[in-house]
């Protein structure tokens, strides 16, 4: 929490010392007087993959894929104004978990600003992969086989993610994900993007599975990644739009990041690491806005790397899902009449 508490500062810091300025009314509007419910079905995936280079096994794929699967998550998302918050409700398995064992999953989401510049932050939890390279390593592996699993593989991750639009005076992103504007002609801004996280990897006794430890040298080990991270990068938004109520947007961001890494190998060693490294955000979102009612189709992908050595690891969170809502006219609370009329309110 205090994390995000920090970035919240931090954001807040950036954003004061520029104008507040007033929105093109022309190019999108504002719903601050509505309260905002929809709810979502999708489809969610953890994705961790492992490789070596070292000069071992020419001819054999030691590459490794562990997947977790919540293939079909149910939830609720509440807007108002510049706060939202979205909740997972149901999380349903995948119909074989015979072949590739069971998913825990629980996820939550908290956003907080406006047209300006937005803060996302989230906590997840995944325990339970399998890996999806196993017929590779196995010998004589069948489509009825079952896939290597490690259930107790944790993967949590606590993130607050800043994003600030440059041309958000013509441009609404929040039009595409939240509905809590609606734009009304094609635009496009450049964006800043800064990532805060803490990101904790965690198996028994190895990510590495047996018959591969050899081939993985010390990493062979490696039972356990612990890392805080920071990144500062940019990239674009863009909402195409037909007829004022039809939309796609596409948001990509690239982030160099600086990563405090603790790694530990089975059974009792351990090393700090301080390295460079890069994220990526790619954001994908199309539906209908209209006047009240709404429906979105969105994928959103997080991808972080955490190589050391020779050892290459990539995390990929994908969402892709579907998402109902409407917009209810409500009156505003009189304390939240008074935090309009201030200049932190006005900085958002």
């Amino acid at each position: 929490m205090s994390k995000v508490i920090v970035t919240c500062c931090l954001s807040l810091a950036i954003a004061s010392p520029i104008a507040a300025g007033t929105f093109d009314s022309t190019c999108y509007q504002k719903y601050n007087d509505k309260l905002i419910v929809s709810y979502y079905v999708s489809a969610r995936n953890y994705n961790i993959e492992l490789s070596q280079q070292y000069d071992k096994a020419p001819f054999l794929n030691t590459n490794l894929n562990y997947q977790a699967d919540a293939n079909s998550v149910t939830g609720i998302e509440i807007v108002y104004d510049k706060i939202g918050i979205s909740f997972g409700i149901k999380a349903t398995p995948p119909d074989d978990i015979a072949r590739k064992g069971k998913t825990s999953y629980s996820n939550l989401n908290f956003s907080f600003g406006g047209n300006r510049w937005v803060l996302e932050t989230s906590l997840r939890n995944y325990k339970g992969f399998y890996e999806n390279n196993t017929i590779y390593y196995t010998p004589n592996f069948l489509t009825n086989h079952v896939f290597y699993q490690q259930p107790n593989f944790l993967n949590q991750s606590a993130r607050a993610k800043f994003i600030y639009f440059f041309n958000h005076k013509k441009f609404a992103y929040k039009s595409s994900y939240t509905s809590c504007y609606r734009q009304f002609k094609t635009a496009f801004s450049w964006i800043m993007v800064s990532n805060l996280y803490y990101n904790k990897m965690a198996t028994d006794t190895s990510f590495i599975p047996d018959p591969l430890r050899f081939y993985y040298n010390r990493q062979g080990g490696l039972s356990k990644i612990n890392t805080t991270a920071l990144s500062l990068g940019g990239g674009f938004s863009c909402n195409v739009i037909i007829l004022k109520r039809l939309f796609a947007n596409l948001t990509l961001a690239l982030n160099p990041e600086l990563q405090f890494s603790n790694y530990v190998y089975y059974p009792s060693s351990s090393e700090n690491i301080v390295r460079a490294n890069f994220a990526g955000d790619v954001r994908f979102a199309t539906g209908y806005n209209g006047k009240n009612f709404f429906f979105t189709f969105t994928s959103i992908n997080d991808i972080c790397k955490f190589n050391y050595s020779k050892v290459g690891i990539k995390s990929t969170f994908v969402s892709g899902g579907v998402a109902i809502g409407y917009r209810f006219g409500v009156k505003t609370p009189g304390f939240y009449k008074r935090l309009q009329q201030t200049k932190i309110y006005g900085w958002l």
